[in-house]
């Protein structure tokens, strides 16, 4: 039986584990400044669905529709998203996110900060986590 290598084929990523930082990585808009938030929620999703528990549980809450889950995320990404635009499912991604609760938010929110490291630079990356979180907060507040 030939080797991956052989076969010249990339191997699999670790079951669980993150995606090669290069098959997910956003791309920054042509200024550099921040990435587009439907291209960042494509991405992401794509790293989410590579771990089995989350791609599990989002298969379920979405109603197995990547497209909108897809949607939501976009709206939880924009940091122009105020509470009162946020969909039910945005508003449970935005929890998954952020809240540290249940098995699947203590999951989701490490693994997703680790993604958006490897994904783009450290400044990028702090400045969507705080986005995520002052969204959540307001949405506490409503």
């Amino acid at each position: 039986m030939l080797s991956a290598a052989e076969r010249h084929e990339k191997p699999a990523p670790a079951r669980g584990g993150l995606a090669s930082e290069t098959a997910i990585s956003p791309e920054p808009d042509g200024e550099g400044l921040a990435p587009d938030p439907s291209r960042m929620a494509a991405k992401a999703v794509i790293a989410l669905r590579h771990h089995p528990h989350l791609n599990n549980v989002l298969t379920h809450i979405s109603g197995s529709n990547w497209t909108k889950l897809e949607q939501a995320l976009t709206a939880v990404l924009d940091p122009s998203t105020r509470p009162r635009d946020l969909p039910p499912l945005a508003r449970n991604l935005l929890d998954l996110l952020c809240a540290d609760r249940g098995v699947t938010g203590r999951i989701m929110k490490p693994y997703f900060h680790e993604w958006l490291a490897l994904a783009l630079p450290a400044p990028q990356a702090e400045r969507i986590i705080a986005n995520t979180v002052r969204l959540f907060a307001q949405v506490g507040q409503r």
